[in-house]
Parts: C-alpha cells; structure tokens; sequence
C-alpha cells in the first residue's frame, strides 16, 4: 500500500491534471479496510508531493507555485484556448480511430478489472471537460485500456474456441504474439521521425557548457521548437528572430546563434560552430549588449498571451 501510494503520488505530481484518478485510486485501495491501509497510502501518496512542493519553494518563490500556476493560468485565466478549443467528444473520436477494436476490447475487460475500468474513464472524463485538447494528454490512458484489452481478449477468447477439439497451445500462442509485436513494430517504427527537433536540443546542451555565453539568437525557429532553458541551463537572454532585419539589428545582444539551417552570408563575425539535423550554431567571440526588453522571449511569450 505504501508504495502504490508513493506510484500514485509520483504520477500527480508530475501530471496535476491526473489528481481525480488520482484521489479515486487512493480511496479504492484503503476502502473496505480503512484503519489498515489508510496511513501507508497516505504517507506514500504524500511523500513525492511534498517532495515536489519544497522544490517550487527552491527553485520558484512558495511551495506548490508550479501546481498552483498551471491551474490558475490554464483554467481561470484559460491561456490553453490560444492553442485551439475542441469539443468534449474528440477523444473519443481519437480513441476510436486510432485504437479501433481494442475499444470493444478494453470495455470488455472492465468485468475483469472495474478498478482499472474506473480510473481509465475518470481520466478520460477529467480531460474531456477541459476545452483544450492534445492527444498527447491521454498516454496515461493507453497502458491502463491496453492492459484492460488484454483482459477483454480472455472474456472473447471462449467463443473462438467454440467447436474446437482443442484451444490453441501456449506455444501457439506466444509464438503468434511474438510474431505479430515484430511484424508491427516493423511496420510502425520507420514511420516516426524519431530525430524530430533534436537539432535544437543539441545546439542548446552545447551552449549550456559554454561560460562565455550572453545571449542566444533563434533565428527562424518557432520558440515551440527550441530546447529553450530546459536545455541551456544559463541565465542569458533569448532572443526570438525572424526577418533578416531583426538578425542584423539585434547581432550586438547575442554570441550564438541558433538557426533553421545555415546561413548563406553570416556577418557581424558569426563562423559556423556545427550543424545537427537541420539547425545550426554559430558563434561570435566578445561580450554583448542588453537587449530591447520587449525582444527577450518572455516578454514576447506575455505579449502574445502565453
């Protein structure tokens, strides 16, 4: 109990929005023997929250403020709806189109496994009633309906076998499983760009070793597909660019420059330090000059609502 409440703890605080589960989760496990179970659940459940909360406390300003702000920014102030609005129904639709018959499946193995049958529905309900949605949102759902589909597969299994003299062996089985994971997973694999981006990714930890750095320049990238500080590591501005007027301009207040392929003239005494997939790095020797406040990306990511 104690570690399916540290699992359950761990899972929210990295995902706030899976709190319903979540909390449903917790109840199911201490009920119908509460004096037992309810003070292992909670202490696990309540150690990797805590844990999460005095990091805010470090790393932002109070305990809790990353949790607090996402609720507050993307519910009451609903800054998710610049990213588009979708009606209640879309994941079900995506879900259908994209799972097909392990739907079916899925809700067959609720009779086996209500508890797992509930907390897929209350996740996939807890979504529904917010208005910005991504398909991403729902991977803590897939493992919870493919485990749920597999149990479907035995409440189906017995009308296949009507007739038979005997059921399929467990060699036939597993041979067959096996075979149709390679197949797939031959057929899936090479239609993934599984490099997408990572350019970026590798100018930014490249930058991140460099003490000399004062500024970066993102010349034709959307900030979206940056690394951004999660990968520079260093308090330097960032500069969002996008004509080749504002690259001139603004080359005094940045030593790097992170670009969407490479640059046919670079001036401002820029070389070319590498290029991974697309984007390249270039860089400057000397210092820099402060820039314009409203260039700096959070200025420009306030401006623009986000």
């Amino acid at each position: 109990m104690f570690l399916a409440g540290i699992f359950c703890g761990l899972a929210m605080s990295l995902r706030i929005q899976l709190a319903p589960a979540v909390a449903f989760a917790a109840l199911w496990f201490c009920y119908p023997n509460w004096r037992k179970r309810i003070l292992p659940v909670a202490a696990g459940l309540l150690l990797p929250v805590v844990a999460f909360g005095l990091v805010d406390k470090i790393t932002w300003s109070y305990p809790f403020q990353s949790f607090f702000l996402n609720f507050w920014v993307q519910v009451v102030e609903g800054r998710a709806k610049i990213y588009g609005v979708l009606p209640w129904y879309w994941y079900l639709e995506i879900l259908s189109v994209h799972l097909g018959p392990l739907v079916f499946l899925a809700v067959m193995g609720i009779r086996r496994s209500p508890f797992l049958g509930w907390v897929a529905l209350i996740i996939l309900v807890s979504h529904s009633v917010i208005a910005h949605k991504e398909g991403r949102f729902l991977y803590p759902l897939l493992p919870l309906g493919i485990t749920l589909a597999a149990l479907g597969v035995l409440e189906v299994a017995p009308a296949f076998n009507t007739g038979r003299k005997s059921p399929p062996s467990s060699r036939t089985i597993v041979v067959s499983g096996l075979a149709i994971c390679v197949l797939s997973s031959g057929f899936l694999a090479p239609q993934f760009n599984w490099s997408l981006r990572s350019g970026s990714l590798i100018a930014f930890d490249q930058l991140s070793r460099d003490s000399t750095l004062c500024g970066v320049g993102v010349y034709q990238i959307e900030w979206s597909h940056t690394a951004g500080y999660v990968h520079l590591h260093q308090n330097v501005p960032i500069i969002p660019l996008g004509q080749a007027s504002e690259l001139e301009q603004e080359s005094g207040s940045f030593n790097a420059l992170v670009t969407d392929g490479s640059l046919p003239d670079p001036k401002g005494g820029f070389e070319l330090a590498g290029c991974w997939n697309g984007v390249c790095l270039y860089r400057r020797p000397g210092p820099c000059t402060p820039p314009p406040v409203d260039k700096e990306i959070n200025q420009v990511l306030l401006r623009a609502g986000q």
